[in-house]
């Protein structure tokens, strides 16, 4: 498949291998190559894919996390999708997760609702 249509995830050094998501039950996580086309193109996909399912995506519940070593991106796609700054999380599947965020804040909420 030509590489300018395609969705491009990252590239893992260690493995030499691409990781574009992984998925439970209904969450999906998306590891993307970070460029406003690239985000265009999974938008674009998803809605493919849901308009004959007459799915819905929840479009508020969309959030990114930057690993650039500069600043997040001051592009967003045109739905109501926000970037998570650093030091800070989101919820997912039942975890807090961050980037740069210290690993007892991740998992201590977990684990004081097993208590």
């Amino acid at each position: 498949m030509n590489t300018s249509t395609r969705i491009q995830g990252i590239l893992l050094p260690f493995a030499e291998q691409e990781v574009l998501d992984a998925q439970f039950a209904d969450d999906t996580g998306l590891f993307l190559k970070g460029t406003l086309e690239n985000l265009q193109r999974v938008e674009v996909a998803i809605n493919v894919f849901c308009i004959p399912l007459r799915a819905k995506i929840n479009w508020n519940k969309i959030v990114g996390f930057w690993r650039g070593l500069s600043d997040p991106p001051r592009w967003t796609p045109d739905v109501n999708f926000k970037w998570i700054p650093r030091g800070t999380s989101v919820r997912y599947l039942g975890c807090q997760v961050g980037v740069e965020l210290a690993p007892e804040l991740q998992i201590i909420p977990l684990l004081m609702r097993t208590r």
